[in-house]
């Protein structure tokens, strides 16, 4: 079926039904909308049917970093610590849009890259509309955020979460950035402590190396969980 869009408090909402009854949903920050894209290359490693919801559009660092942190890749990063706003947004505007249109789901996923992957592992410490979490090459050095995850409950238990990075992700002169393979090895080994399905996958290259297929890798496993 053909996506359908809408524009709500500026940021572009996609929805990709896929016609069956009581789908999975999955929701997706996207930095630039590449939801066929990302459907096309789940369909190629034999996903299940699901039904996919877009957002983008978006400040992106503004509105997926958890607390206001100081900048780590440009002068100005712009991590204002949004994502409670915008978590309130998705509950509030994106789901009653999105599932008017495909129908309740069997239950709903956050998935991203980056970022968005950093938000997908936060959303279900502050939101209980979220059953699976996806983070494909994330965000985790973000400043105090592994700590927070270790030492903070869910809202809601993740049913699995799914964790990767690129192999060449922490081979960086940036200070911040070279903790990326440390920090995601150390939020698996706390999500596995805690009797969470939970699979940590390294990809060949680096950070911008294959992003649609690491997140559709992510989404598949996360269906089949």
């Amino acid at each position: 079926m053909k996506p359908v869009r809408k524009s709500i408090d500026d940021r572009k909402i996609s929805v990709y039904p896929c016609g069956a009854e009581n789908a999975p949903v999955v929701y997706s920050a996207m930095y630039a909308e590449n939801g066929k894209a990302l459907l096309d290359c789940c369909k190629t490693l034999g996903c299940p049917d699901f039904d996919l919801v877009t957002i983008s559009e978006l400040d992106w660092n503004a509105d997926l970093s958890p607390w206001a942190a100081p900048s780590v890749v440009t002068d100005n990063d712009g991590f204002a610590g949004n994502a409670g706003g915008f978590t309130d947004f998705i509950r509030e505007s994106v789901i009653p849009y999105a599932e008017s249109i495909t129908g309740a789901p069997s239950n709903r996923i956050i998935a991203g890259y980056s970022m968005a992957g950093l938000y997908a592992l936060y959303a279900p410490y502050i939101t209980d509309i979220f059953s699976k979490s996806v983070c494909a090459s994330g965000s985790v050095w973000y400043e105090g955020f592994v700590d927070f995850a270790e030492n903070n409950q869910f809202l809601r238990r993740p049913d699995c979460i799914y964790l990767s990075i690129g192999d060449m992700e922490s081979r960086t002169k940036n200070p911040v950035l070279s903790q990326t393979e440390r920090c995601m090895d150390r939020l698996y080994h706390s999500y596995s402590q805690l009797g969470i399905p939970t699979i940590f996958e390294m990809n060949k290259g680096n950070h911008y190396k294959n992003a649609v297929l690491r997140l559709a890798k992510g989404i598949v496993w996360g269906l089949k969980s």
